[in-house]
């Protein structure tokens, strides 16, 4: 348990991070002493600590988004910053997971996707079905182009529905990877 308080002051932030995805099938009670052995891992902390951050920044997650039923159109109000914020410590979670990918050379990313036990082709998603090598492909292009600066010629407001995506595919590679 040190290590889960060590990220976390409440056992509800733990529970909002990984309810939603515990293993399906098995309540997250029973996931809970896996999780907790996880924490002994720096790697896992930080990333788990970056996913929690993006969820309480953005203020909505996975759950307010399903009973919408997933529409893109989902727009409660969040403000450009908490939304930036958020994607952004949801893309440093994917990062923390398996290194920082490469736009310049991206066949690398299917490699080190692999290299880390992930099947780039696998198709996920909420608001669209794309392979995990895409989603993290458009994903750093987010990051890049609209959340990590203050005004850029790309810039544009980031859509929830954007970032609870965003925020789904680290969890599930946060998950994933322990699998």
């Amino acid at each position: 348990m040190d290590e889960i308080y060590s990220c976390f002051r409440a056992i509800e932030e733990f529970e909002r991070v990984f309810r939603a995805y515990s293993v399906p099938g098995i309540p997250f009670e029973k996931c809970f002493p896996w999780i907790n052995s996880c924490f002994r891992d720096e790697d896992f902390r930080r990333s788990a600590f970056y996913l929690y951050q993006s969820i309480k920044e953005l203020g909505w997650d996975h759950c307010d988004w399903q009973v919408q039923g997933y529409d893109d159109q989902f727009k409660p109000h969040v403000s450009v910053s908490e939304a930036e914020s958020a994607a952004q410590n949801a893309f440093k979670c994917i990062e923390a997971i398996i290194g920082e990918p490469t736009k310049t050379k991206p066949h690398k990313l299917a490699v080190l996707l692999r290299s880390k036990g992930f099947d780039p082709d696998i198709r996920l998603g909420f608001r669209k079905k794309d392979t995990l090598f895409n989603k993290i492909v458009e994903f750093h292009e987010i990051r890049d182009r609209v959340a990590a600066h203050g005004k850029s010629k790309y810039k544009r407001r980031l859509s929830v529905s954007e970032v609870i995506e965003m925020q789904a595919l680290a969890r599930y590679m946060l998950l994933k990877e322990r699998l």
